[in-house]
């Protein structure tokens, strides 16, 4: 099935965001899968991606019967093209920056950031120590407005957030992002948010006259 430009970048946002965060690469009769860890309140964010962009019959996810929130991505042309140019089979060695776009980051972000004492993490298990790096390096490069740190277990750790809601509200991103941008900031940071939009609307008040 040929894909247009558009639906190329949603289901590669997809398969990148899924391969950056709590995922494991599989290899089945020498086809590849991306099995991943996705709890229950972050299933609608996937939903309504899938749906908006209509990926349901360029994706091939099943949920995993005996293991809770888990899931497979099965192959697929798209997603044995990244993990071959990504990987060594089992562990991210290598990025294409071209693949890592604000999309990218913001789908991965709302489905793998999880608020932890005060924190907001992304769970990481395929990336190398150095691919950990760059990907830090070429986030910030991005985002510009938030960035990555490291914290003792590996994991990522994500960094002013709240300039990413604004930046998400601004563009005019999808809601269900918007939303759960704003779950996973921690209670100072909502005062802080609320603060910005205050002042936002008073600048753009006096803007009228």
């Amino acid at each position: 099935m040929n894909m247009s430009i558009p639906t190329l970048r949603m289901t590669e946002d997809l398969i990148v965001a899924v391969l950056l965060g709590d995922s494991f690469i599989q290899n089945k009769s020498g086809k590849h899968e991306l099995k991943f860890s996705l709890p229950l309140n972050k299933r609608k964010i996937l939903k309504m991606y899938i749906e908006k962009y209509r990926l349901q019959h360029l994706v091939c996810i099943e949920e995993v019967i005996d293991e809770k929130d888990t899931y497979v991505i099965k192959d697929s042309l798209v997603l044995e093209r990244i993990i071959r140019n990504w990987s060594d089979g089992t562990n991210v060695i290598a990025m294409d920056p071209r693949l890592l776009r604000n999309s990218t980051y913001m789908l991965w972000l709302c489905l793998f950031g999880t608020k932890v004492n005060n924190q907001v993490l992304i769970k990481q298990n395929t990336l190398t120590l150095d691919t950990k790096h760059t990907l830090i390096y070429l986030f910030e490069k991005t985002m510009r407005t938030s960035y990555l740190r490291l914290n003792a277990e590996g994991h990522f750790k994500v960094q002013a957030l709240d300039e990413l809601l604004l930046t998400s509200i601004i563009e005019n991103r999808p809601s269900y992002e918007s939303l759960a941008l704003h779950e996973l900031l921690t209670d100072h940071a909502k005062k802080m948010f609320l603060q910005k939009q205050e002042k936002m609307k008073e600048v753009r008040g006096y803007a009228c006259y």
